[in-house]
C-alpha cells in the first residue's frame, strides 16, 4: 500500500529523512533510534499506523528497522504506543493537495524539530508557514489562522531556546495580535515574559517588565492550578532577582510551598473540593520553591524554620524527598535541635 506524494510533500519526506528517518517507499518512516521514535510520536499525538496489508509483511518492516522482535500489533495494524526501538508511520494529513494542507504538514514538522529537539530547523519551518500563508491572518480570522499562530508560538519558543530573546518577544507579540485561542494566547505571553527576565541579567528593567508581566498573567480568571503555581514561582523568582527577599520568601512560602501542600496533603482524602492535581511542572516548582525557601531562612541562621520548609518536600513524597531528607539532617546537626 502507497501514496503518491505532490512535490511539496516529498520536499518535507525528504528533509526529515536526511536527519531524522528512514523514508521509505510512499510516506512510510520508520526510526531506528529510540529516543527519536518517541519525541516524533508524542509530538502528534501517538497516531501512528504501519502501511503493510498483513502480519508478516508488518513483521518483515519493523526487522528491517531494527532486530527487535514486534511483540503486539494492533488489529488495524497499528505499532503499539509504548516505546519501541522502531515506528512505521503515515502521515495521512500530510500527503493531501491544498494550501491548508501543506501549512499544517509543515506545523507538524516543526512540532517534531521541537521535541528532537533541533530549534534551528523549528524557526526554519516555522518561517515557511508564516510566508506561505496565503492570505493576512492578524486582523481576522481565516483556515490559515491556526496554523499560523501555532507556527509563530514554536518559532518563538524556538527563539527563546536559542537565546535570541529580541527576536522571540516580537514574534510572541505578533502571535499575540491574532484571533487565537486563549490558551495559544496564553502560552505566547507566558514565554514572552519568560525572555524579559532572561534577559533581566542584562538590565534589570526587564526583570521589573517580566514582574509585570507575570503579576497581569495571574490574573486570569482561567488559570489551571499548575498555571497558576507556575506564575507564583516565577513572581518569587523575580523579587530574588530584584533583590527583594522578603516578598520573594512570601511568595515562594503562600503560594508555592502551601499552595501545593494543601492541595496533595494526604488529610484531603476523597474530598474533591480539597484535592488539586498538579502537574510535574508544578511539582519540580514546588521542590525549587522549597529548597529556595531554606536556603533564605538559613542564611537568616533560622535553621529550625527551613528544616519545616523542607519538611513539606519529605512529606509530599516528591523525588527530591531524599535530598531533603539528607538537609535536614545537616540543620539539625548545625542548630543542634531534634
Amino acid at each position: 500500500m502507497s501514496f503518491s506524494l505532490d512535490r511539496f510533500t516529498a520536499a518535507t519526506a525528504a528533509e526529515f529523512g536526511a536527519r531524522y528517518t528512514r523514508v521509505r517507499a510512499g510516506f512510510d518512516v520508520g526510526f531506528a533510534d529510540a529516543g527519536a521514535s518517541h519525541a516524533f510520536r508524542a509530538a502528534h499525538e501517538g497516531v501512528w499506523m504501519t502501511v503493510e496489508a498483513d502480519a508478516a509483511a508488518r513483521a518483515a518492516t519493523a526487522a528491517a528497522l531494527d532486530p527487535k522482535t514486534v511483540l503486539q500489533m494492533g488489529a488495524g495494524g497499528e505499532l503499539p504506543f509504548e516505546d519501541h526501538q522502531f515506528e512505521v508511520a503515515l502521515f495521512a494529513k500530510a500527503v493531501l493537495d491544498g494550501p491548508r494542507d501543506r501549512l499544517e504538514a509543515l506545523v507538524r514538522a516543526a512540532r517534531c524539530a521541537t521535541a528532537l529537539p533541533d530549534f534551528p530547523k523549528v524557526v526554519e519551518l516555522a518561517g515557511r508557514v508564516v510566508s506561505k500563508a496565503a492570505a493576512d491572518t492578524s486582523a481576522k480570522a481565516t483556515d490559515e489562522t491556526p496554523y499560523v499562530a501555532e507556527a509563530l508560538v514554536l518559532q518563538g519558543e524556538a527563539l527563546k531556546e536559542l537565546a535570541r530573546f529580541d527576536e522571540a518577544i516580537l514574534v510572541f507579540e505578533r502571535a499575540g495580535r491574532m484571533p487565537v485561542s486563549d490558551a495559544l494566547r496564553y502560552r505566547a505571553e507566558v514565554s514572552r515574559a519568560d525572555c524579559l527576565f532572561a534577559m533581566g541579567a542584562n538590565d534589570t528593567k526587564c526583570y521589573r517588565a517580566a514582574l509585570e508581566s507575570y503579576r497581569a498573567l495571574l490574573r486570569g480568571e482561567k488559570l489551571t492550578p499548575s498555571a497558576r503555581l507556575g506564575l507564583s514561582f516565577k513572581i518569587a523568582r523575580t523579587y530574588e532577582k530584584l533583590r527583594r527577599f522578603d516578598e520573594a520568601a512570601e511568595t515562594y512560602y503562600t503560594h508555592v510551598v502551601l499552595a501545593y501542600w494543601n492541595g496533595v496533603r494526604p488529610d484531603a482524602g476523597d474530598d474533591a473540593a480539597r484535592r488539586v492535581w498538579f502537574d510535574g511542572t508544578a511539582r519540580a516548582f514546588f521542590a525549587r520553591a522549597a529548597f529556595s525557601l531554606a536556603d533564605y531562612y538559613e542564611a537568616r541562621g533560622e535553621s529550625r524554620q527551613a528544616a519545616r520548609v523542607l519538611d513539606y518536600l519529605v512529606a509530599a513524597r516528591v523525588p527530591s524527598a531524599d535530598e531533603a531528607k539528607r538537609r535536614i539532617q545537616r540543620l539539625k546537626e548545625k542548630g543542634g535541635f531534634r
